[in-house]
């Protein structure tokens, strides 16, 4: 899985794996952290110890799922980045789809939650733009999309910043969201311009 370990200026990212299981209990038992993903809701620790199997699954060979993101300075984990299939109807990710051997049948969302500590830092911007990179670079899928609570003005910023285009509300994890996206073709692009 070496070639799924990638890296940019200032971090480092590892698949996830069972043994981060301290610092995501630390990061999703956290009220604020959780404020805007899923249901808004922390997890206890007893949930978090459950979920944790299911985060670390991955699909297409490896190249859809969660990744670590790691201070290349301080070894700190910061949070995981992910590319992860998109629910409709389903308050929460069908991980069924994430069959190892196959892209799942659905939309592709980039995503990412960060350690309390990391908030503020431009690491979220960061890892997600070396993932958008990585998701064009080294899979064959044609678009990504994220969606955000309207609510949530600093992810909202994010995806602006590595030129997701908004557009406007639809529905995903059986609500209303904002819903922002990017092709292929208008990545490139960007990287040409």
């Amino acid at each position: 899985m070496s070639e799924l370990n990638i890296t940019s200026n200032r971090f480092s990212y590892r698949p996830l794996l069972v043994s981060d299981i301290d610092w995501y209990r630390e990061m999703v038992t956290s009220a604020d952290v959780m404020r805007y993903i899923g249901t808004g809701d922390a997890l206890t620790e007893v949930e978090a110890a459950e979920k944790i199997s299911l985060v670390t699954r991955r699909a297409a060979g490896g190249k859809i799922g969660f990744w670590a993101i790691i201070d290349g300075e301080t070894e700190q984990t910061m949070g995981m980045v992910g590319l992860l299939p998109l629910p409709i109807e389903e308050r929460a990710i069908n991980w069924d789809l994430m069959a190892y051997d196959r892209m799942p049948d659905a939309e592709i969302e980039i995503g990412y939650i960060l350690r309390k500590h990391a908030w503020g830092k431009g690491v979220a911007t960061e890892a997600a733009e070396r993932l958008l990179r990585f998701a064009f670079e080294e899979t064959e899928l044609m678009e990504i999309v994220a969606v955000t609570d309207a609510a949530n003005h600093a992810s909202r910023n994010v995806l602006g910043k590595i030129g997701l285009d908004d557009l406007g509300a639809r529905r995903a994890y059986a609500e209303v969201c904002t819903s922002f996206s990017i092709t292929r073709h208008a990545w490139e692009a960007r990287q040409a311009g």
